[in-house]
């Protein structure tokens, strides 16, 4: 499209529109314009449900159905927010105003008046004169950039960020941004298994240049708990680090104190007589008190020899009675009946 074409109809659309706007609020009638009249007329049909509390001073406590605010006529202000954030009175406010006999239409912000609106679309554009007439410039020509064709089917949908992104069966998928990688080989952490040798070989020249940092005497002279015990050589002081701090710990905590019995409370000695004996009862004289190991090991040694001779007299019961019956009976089978017979 050639931009003459191109200003053209950008020119012709904004004239257009703003000429609509002006016809088209000349037929407006009443202070506020149609769709604001519209929703300011829902909010009034539900203050009819809401009930005021008046407080005093422009406060007011309004119920609606199962929740209560608090509306500042002063303030402008109802904890719904709705007011504040649209500037168009909540039915919570528009309750108040009728308690008040306040119209709801004065309470709406100016910029949703028709006043408002003319003056927004009270401008004309001036048609632009023929081309011809133009007075010419002689600057750069100005082109419409290069098109270069792109290899395949151009792409129709947007980028989206890692958060957005879904397999195919809706679950988000996660993204590896900010994960650490580790080897498979040694399971170490910022590298992987192509840089495992020089890893490596990074860690042995560190451990050696520390290790070598610390051969050197005049570093741990100091550092060392060396004559640390004066006792065995009286000659020597400690000056050691080490020993410094431990002597520096002995005057930050303070010495253990040793705390006397708290008073007795007068009132527990005069009472004292008065208190009654507790009374023992079964489980607390002979259920609570453990028993020795002596005691545990004869009780059961008790009941072994108490079973014991309660089996040999039944033995011998039955063998009494059993022994004409296996005497007269050869065979053995034990029937009395059959050794009488025999």
């Amino acid at each position: 499209m050639p931009i003459k074409s191109m200003l053209d109809q950008i020119m012709w659309k904004l004239t257009n529109r703003i000429v609509g706007k002006q016809r088209e609020a000349e037929k407006w009638t009443g202070r506020l314009c149609p769709k604001i009249q519209k929703k300011l007329d829902k909010y009034v049909e539900w203050a009819k449900n809401c009930r005021v509390q008046e407080y005093g001073q422009g406060v007011f406590k309004v119920f609606s159905l199962n929740n209560t605010y608090i509306v500042d006529l002063n303030m402008l202000s109802c904890e719904c927010k709705r007011w504040v954030l649209s500037g168009i009175p909540c039915h919570h406010a528009i309750a108040c105003f009728r308690h008040e006999r306040i119209e709801p239409e004065s309470m709406v912000h100016s910029c949703y008046t028709v006043e408002e609106y003319k003056k927004c679309y009270g401008f004309n554009m001036m048609p632009m004169t023929d081309p011809q007439q133009w007075e010419k410039m002689h600057g750069i020509a100005v082109h419409p950039p290069l098109y270069t064709k792109v290899m395949g089917r151009p792409k129709k949908n947007r980028k989206k960020d890692p958060e957005e992104k879904k397999d195919k069966t809706g679950v988000k998928k996660l993204s590896k941004h900010g994960v650490t990688m580790h080897c498979s080989v040694c399971g170490a952490a910022n590298h992987n298994k192509k840089g495992h040798h020089n890893h490596v070989n990074q860690t042995t020249t560190e451990e050696t240049t520390i290790e070598e940092e610390y051969d050197d005497p005049s570093i741990i002279a100091n550092i060392m708990p060396h004559r640390v015990y004066p006792q065995l050589d009286p000659t020597q002081t400690p000056d050691s680090m080490v020993y410094k701090m431990q002597e520096m710990e002995k005057f930050t905590y303070p010495a253990p104190r040793e705390f006397a019995p708290l008073p007795e409370s007068s009132f527990i000695a005069n009472a004292r007589d008065s208190i009654p004996m507790v009374r023992v009862t079964t489980a607390m004289s002979r259920g609570r008190v453990r028993k020795t190991a002596n005691e545990k090991v004869a009780r059961p040694r008790k009941k072994q020899a108490r079973e014991g001779n309660i089996a040999m007299g039944s033995n011998v019961a039955t063998t009494g009675s059993n022994a004409p019956t296996s005497g007269a009976n050869a065979r053995g089978g034990g029937n009395a009946r059959g050794g009488a017979n025999a």
